[in-house]
């Protein structure tokens, strides 16, 4: 996180780089005031400075990242905070570039009255099968809440909690010419998210927030022709902290670090009872995300209003198995996924509806719907 944090703090404290970014006329303009903390007040409210030092800041991480690689090598694995650093550093250096080649198609940056943000209730389908033959992947079904609570002006806590799992059971033949491509092991996998997340704002631009993360995944396993299944239950607890800046009003880029801490418990099929490990230090998880809210399409007629948001996010955990793996690069990078969220709503209508379109860039990613649904409230953040 050093890269990223060095660049923030240029960006809210940087007198010099402000003044070199005056134009020259208005340097040598005698009707210009002369008082620089001024001018270096009003040059940091351009939008076009805060990219370009989010630039700097995603460029520094990667950097480090990779000094980290190149020097330290791998010595936490998947975990490697190295990687933590690279992820987060990427997306800011992405959201950077994307965010100036929006807001030239959008030049209205001034904040909306409210966003395209997680929808408070919400379903999503994950679509199965597989292209191997007499293989099966079943599809899974998600059911997500996030319900805000505002505690006080500037500061809110969002109740994310998420369950999932498999609507039937994966199914993997043996490959070997012995095994008469014979079912080996069949597979059932339910989990059940808790995030609860508290965010304050601390300037008008700058906003804390901690999530105090935990995680649980129930694995089924049957072997060959077994009937009885063996279960695994693996728990991970994760206390989150990281920062949101708002780089114009209507884009913002933050990013969550913490440690992470496993417990694993497995169970025999003809075992009642469970056995398990104590607590183990589990790698470093981090995510960290740019969001683009852009205004109301005027090319659709109708009393409808929509709000529309892009958002590219890296999240850095090997708790479900996910990354994108190439090459001799296995079990570093976790997934990156693209969200594209558009809530509607009726002037009359209290609650508005909201559809995401996600698009995860991993070994087991692929598209994604989700439907939800969202009570009226017009807080931003």
């Amino acid at each position: 996180m050093t890269g990223l944090l060095l660049g923030l703090l240029l960006s809210a404290a940087a007198p010099a780089a402000a003044q070199e970014r005056l134009p020259d006329k208005e340097a040598d303009n005698p009707q210009t005031p002369t008082d620089l903390p001024a001018l270096v007040a009003l040059r940091r409210t351009d939008n076009a400075y805060r990219r370009k030092w989010l630039r700097r800041a995603g460029g520094s991480g990667m950097g480090v990242a990779a000094v980290w690689w190149l020097t330290l090598g791998d010595s936490w694995n998947a975990g490697d905070a190295s990687t933590v650093i690279g992820g987060v550093g990427l997306v800011a250096l992405t959201g950077a570039v994307l965010g100036g080649s929006f807001a030239g198609v959008y030049t209205d940056e001034s904040p909306l009255d409210w966003e395209a943000s997680t929808p408070t209730l919400s379903l999503t389908p994950g679509v199965g099968g597989t292209a191997t033959v007499g293989e099966e992947a079943p599809y899974t079904l998600t059911l997500s809440a996030a319900p805000r609570v505002r505690l006080s002006d500037g500061t809110s806590l969002v109740l994310a909690a998420e369950i999932f799992g498999d609507l039937g059971w994966s199914r993997e033949l043996d490959p070997r010419p012995q095994g008469a491509f014979e079912t080996a092991l069949q597979e059932r996998t339910r989990g059940l998210d808790l995030a609860p997340e508290l965010r304050a704002r601390i300037s008008p631009t700058l906003q804390l927030r901690f999530r105090a993360q935990a995680q649980v995944r129930l694995d089924d396993y049957l072997y060959g022709d077994d009937p009885d299944a063996q279960g695994i239950r693996r728990t991970a607890l994760a206390p989150m902290a990281g920062l949101a800046w708002d780089v114009s009003g209507r884009q913002r880029f933050w990013f969550l670090f913490g440690p992470r801490f496993d417990t694993i418990a497995w169970r025999a099929a003809d075992e009642t009872s469970w056995s398990s490990t104590g607590v183990l230090l589990g790698p470093p998880v981090g995510q960290a995300a740019y969001e683009i809210h852009l205004p109301d399409p005027d090319w659709i007629p109708g009393a409808w209003e929509f709000r529309r948001r892009l958002r590219v996010r890296y999240t850095h955990s090997r708790f479900d198995g996910d990354g994108y793996n190439r090459g001799a690069m296995i079990g570093f990078f976790g997934p990156v996924d693209l969200r594209y969220d558009i809530r509607a709503r009726k002037p009359q209508m209290r609650w508005a509806l909201q559809g995401a379109l996600t698009l995860t860039i991993s070994d087991h990613g692929g598209l994604g719907l989700t439907l939800g649904v969202v009570p009226p409230r017009r807080e931003r953040g």
